[in-house]
């Protein structure tokens, strides 16, 4: 943990900027702290879940979006995210992990007709109701929406406290793209002493911490930012991440990350 830290460490106090691009579908953090990733030009499927420690549903959801930490296409063909929602702290416990902006995040959806209802478990997957999950709860029985498609490259680069990033969507210019950037926590858990939880210990990854949007400085398509700010129960992770993707007209499109402390 100590050295996974120092990583943390390293990243949030370089200062200066630049751009180095890692290899295509993948992450890196060098010696200098400097983090990079890149997508490839294939679809990365961004895989939202909507979650609650209030919630006595949530924790078989939790635990299949798990399963990803150990999955081999990782990052390269899939981002997890999971989205700890505020609406059900009122029925006995704080979810710590949970934001009203994350609530809004899923009404939003739903306002726009991307999902018909909101609830906790609730998958959304690359910007559309997915319930899959509720049928096939291993990864060997789970069918993805299909995606053949080839949106273009997103590549991304954290230095010090400044995030820079760039989206080739191969000239396609007549849209509106937003950034965004989030900090996820995995190995990290939770004892619930109150509500439909009470006395479990969860066990939770791909916990958005903190999240925050970018829109493009030119034409073409660049991205420079302050970094989301990085909260203090950060600490209690084994393992944190950055997790980049790019929506178009409030669709997610092409996504790329990695493990903040990967070798």
């Amino acid at each position: 943990m100590k050295s996974f830290l120092s990583c943390v460490s390293a990243i949030l106090l370089t200062t200066s900027i630049g751009f180095s691009a890692s290899l295509s579908a993948a992450a890196n953090t060098s010696n200098e702290g400097i983090f990079t990733a890149e997508s490839g030009d294939e679809r990365v499927q961004v895989i939202e879940l909507f979650s609650s420690e209030g919630c006595h549903s949530c924790p078989p959801a939790d635990k299949w979006l798990s399963q990803y930490t150990t999955h081999p296409k990782l990052w390269e063909q899939y981002v997890p995210l999971a989205f700890h929602v505020d609406y059900w702290d009122f029925i006995g416990w704080k979810d710590r992990f949970a934001k009203q902006r994350f609530s809004r995040r899923q009404y939003q959806y739903e306002r726009k007709g991307q999902t018909r209802q909101v609830y906790t478990p609730q998958f959304v997957v690359n910007g559309a109701e997915w319930n899959g999950w509720f049928y096939h709860r291993t990864q060997d029985g789970v069918t993805l929406p299909e995606i053949a498609d080839n949106p273009g490259n997103l590549s991304l680069r954290i230095e010090g406290e400044k995030v820079s990033a760039s989206f080739d969507n191969k000239g396609e210019r007549d849209h509106t793209y937003l950034l965004h950037v989030a900090l996820l926590a995995s190995d990290i858990s939770s004892h619930i002493t109150r509500g439909e939880n009470k006395s479990k210990t969860l066990e939770h990854d791909f916990v958005v911490l903190n999240h925050k949007s970018y829109r493009a400085i030119n034409k073409s398509l660049d991205y420079q930012g302050r970094l989301p700010k990085v909260p203090s129960i950060s600490e209690e992770a084994g393992k944190l991440a950055w997790a980049a993707w790019i929506e178009r007209n409030g669709v997610p499109i092409q996504a790329t990350g990695g493990w903040i402390n990967s070798p």
